[in-house]
């Protein structure tokens, strides 16, 4: 389990997929918060796809 303020990497597992309640399928929620405010984590999914290209 990851703390508050601990660094991560690539290798890191930051969530589970999964099913409660009534939704139409397993899906994964996320929020990244910097300095106690809610980020668009867009930037990052962009950015891991630009280091997962690189040999």
């Amino acid at each position: 389990m990851l703390k508050i303020g601990e660094k991560i990497t690539a290798a890191n597992r930051l969530g589970r997929t999964g099913s409660s309640g009534r939704c139409a399928g397993p899906h994964l929620h996320r929020e990244i918060r910097r300095d106690d405010k809610t980020v668009n984590p867009l930037a990052f999914f962009r950015a891991g796809r630009r280091i997962s290209q690189h040999p």
